[in-house]
């Protein structure tokens, strides 16, 4: 089973983006825990700048190599976001590019 970005709520203590080092209170969702293997967590602000960004987005920690999927952008972006719109374009524009490379016989 594939683990997708999730909110994350914790009401025992403020929480310090690593990204921008402000304190985000985990309770109102403004937290977001990417769904690479170390499960990295940022405000929600610098992981829409983020996403916004690039094509195909990366957990923006330092050295991790996981790359966003549809299911990730939603959770950051919010259902039918035109971020979510435009990475399903990325991804149809990326497969026919490849497909010019495959020679048919």
């Amino acid at each position: 089973l594939k683990m997708m970005a999730r909110e994350v709520r914790d009401v025992t203590q403020p929480w310090v983006c690593p990204i921008c080092f402000e304190a985000v209170d985990g309770d109102n969702g403004d937290v977001v825990s990417i769904a690479c293997a170390d499960e990295h967590r940022f405000c929600r602000l610098c992981l829409l700048q983020h996403v916004d960004s690039q094509p195909f987005p990366r957990c923006p920690a330092v050295r991790c190599a996981y790359e966003l999927s549809e299911q990730d952008l939603i959770v950051i972006c919010g259902a039918g976001s035109q971020r979510v719109e435009r990475f399903r374009e990325d991804l149809l524009t990326k497969a026919v590019d490849q497909l010019s490379e495959v020679v048919r016989c």
